[in-house]
């Protein structure tokens, strides 16, 4: 056992319970290790909540990152390719994602401050695209920060619907959300 397999089995125990009806103990005997084996990874429930959020977030980010720099002076094509990168990493692992996205309340102290930290950069990178757009005239959004958690908003929602079983590729699901975004800011 690691902390990765920890991880993961705590990413399948708060999805099913919610951060608050989940335990250690619980996290512990379904990974095959001992509470105190637990501890020595994450000396709290907070600790491993907040690693989550990392684990979730640091990708986004990067990518974004990585976006804006390769596109620089194209913010259609800066907006299009973060959008969709950000669907196809939520749909990596849904369930991560959708923790990230309602757990962030769980969180106190420091582990509140840097994953709120996380998500301001990662939302900051979506508002500069948007205000650049903006600002350029290849986007026309009105209120720059409501268009900004719309087209957030647009990022999230596949990972609680997206099915591989359904007739949508994540592919085809990334690129159509992207299109969305582009679109909703004019």
């Amino acid at each position: 056992m690691n902390a990765d397999t920890i991880r993961r089995v705590a990413i399948d125990v708060f999805a099913r319970q919610g951060y608050h009806g989940a335990s250690l103990r619980q996290i512990a005997k379904m990974s095959e290790l001992t509470l105190g084996t637990l501890y020595h990874y994450y000396p709290s429930k907070q600790d491993l909540l907040a690693e989550l959020m990392s684990d979730a977030l640091q990708p986004l980010i990067t990518s974004g990152h990585k976006v804006r720099a390769e596109f620089a002076d194209d913010p259609r094509r800066q907006l299009f390719e973060a959008v969709r990168n950000f669907v196809l990493i939520t749909l990596e692992d849904p369930q991560r994602a959708i923790i990230a996205d309602v757990e962030l309340r769980s969180l106190s102290g420091d582990n509140a401050i840097r994953a709120v930290a996380l998500r301001d950069e990662y939302e900051g990178i979506m508002r500069a695209i948007v205000a650049e757009g903006a600002d350029s005239g290849a986007f026309h959004p009105g209120d720059v920060k409501m268009a900004t958690f719309a087209v957030l908003a647009i990022c999230n929602q596949p990972a609680y619907w997206f099915s591989e079983r359904g007739d949508l590729s994540r592919d085809s699901v990334a690129e159509a959300q992207a299109a969305l975004a582009v679109r909703l800011v004019g």
